[in-house]
């Protein structure tokens, strides 16, 4: 209606227009936020990818690099890769890949083979916490800074952080801290424990980085690497000062380094 046939209306038959109006009201109030965001979805889809916003899941994925851009998920998987060459041998199920599908959330993850029932020991756990390090150190080497996929890997590390520093004989550490000074003692060793394996970590990447960007250059070709790709990668490591010895549960298999 233009603001003329809307007067007539109006004086003509009160009823009616008071109907539509009221009409009008209920359809903004009951449909406006969802009509806006089909608005969004259209603006959206004609401006970006047309595969993008089709769902919640989809914009997640929206966020994902673009084929070719895995150059920093495969340096981070790298430097996980790495922690490997600390052992004598490398288990089976050990593995390294990066995810260049856009249709799965997982960017890329190398693998934490364990022993039977998941269990491990002080030193595997020991070198659990140096390799949740090592991603976020390689991606710091490589361009000065990290990308998200750190808080993951220093989310795994703060909960096995605790329960080796309790089994640590050389400091103390709380598990039930009751007041603010135990609260404080117990920050304090996290803090110390992560400085000590950064440095350590750090200068292991440091010696090896050409090794670190073989093992990236494979995962950008190929995607997937297996334990016994990975041992071909890793011979000829040097090893550095400050880091534990892998020492891998028979029943896990492998090849020799």
């Amino acid at each position: 209606f233009g603001w003329r046939h809307a007067i007539v209306l109006a004086s003509s038959d009160p009823q009616t227009f008071s109907a539509f109006i009221l009409l009008a009201v209920v359809v903004v109030v009951a449909f406006g936020h969802p009509l806006a965001l089909f608005a969004r979805f259209l603006v959206m889809r004609a401006t970006a990818n047309h595969y993008a916003f089709e769902t919640a899941y989809h914009q997640i994925l929206a966020v994902r690099p673009r084929r070719g851009g895995y150059r920093q998920t495969a340096v981070h998987e790298a430097g996980h890769a790495l922690m490997y060459a600390l052992g004598a041998r490398i288990p089976e199920d050990a593995s390294a890949f990066i995810d260049t599908d856009t249709l799965s959330p997982s960017v890329g993850q190398v693998s934490f083979p364990g022993g039977r029932n998941g269990d491990f020991s002080y030193e595997l756990l020991e070198w659990k916490l140096f390799t949740c390090l090592a991603g976020l150190v390689a991606e710091k080497i490589d361009t000065g800074t990290h990308g998200f996929g750190a808080g993951g890997d220093m989310r795994v590390w703060q909960d096995l952080a605790m329960p080796y520093l309790l089994l640590r004989t050389d400091i103390t550490f709380f598990e039930e801290p009751k007041n603010d000074l135990e609260m404080e003692s117990n920050k304090r060793e996290l803090v110390v424990l992560k400085k000590q394996m950064l440095v350590a970590v750090t200068r292991f990447l440091r010696a090896n980085w050409a090794v670190v960007l073989m093992i990236a250059d494979r995962l950008e070709e190929a995607e997937y690497l297996d334990h016994e790709q990975l041992a071909q990668l890793l011979k000829g490591v040097k090893r550095t000062a400050g880091l534990p010895t892998a020492v891998w549960p028979a029943e896990l298999g492998g090849v020799d380094l």
